[in-house]
């Protein structure tokens, strides 16, 4: 009995030491796959604000683009208008022939 005793005391001695084993083969695997993972995470952001200010840059361009082809259609708004107003100015100025023909033409 006591031989029986002390073999399964020594069987369960080593379970221990194996899964001592076991479990720090697991601790220095997991740490190095957290480490891994956090390496891709942070890389996988790096590029990410990469891109995020790449694309950043791109939409001021565009907006810089919108804002200066709004300038330019203003402009050319403005310039219609003044065309229309010397027009309209220059028609002002010559009513009284325009009424003159018109009654002409009536009579």
């Amino acid at each position: 009995m006591e031989r029986i005793s002390k073999l399964q005391n020594q069987q369960f001695e080593d379970m221990k030491k194996m899964a001592g084993n076991f479990e720090t083969m697991l601790d220095d695997k997991m740490g190095k796959l957290f480490i891994d993972v956090t390496a891709i995470i942070t890389e996988d952001r790096t590029k990410a604000n990469l891109v995020q200010a790449d694309i950043n840059s791109k939409m001021k361009g565009l907006h810089l683009m919108f804002t200066t082809m709004t300038e330019s259609l203003a402009r050319i708004e403005q310039a219609k208008r003044s065309a229309n107003d010397e027009q309209a100015g220059e028609a002002s100025s010559q009513p009284a022939r325009r009424q003159k023909l018109a009654i002409t033409d009536t009579a």
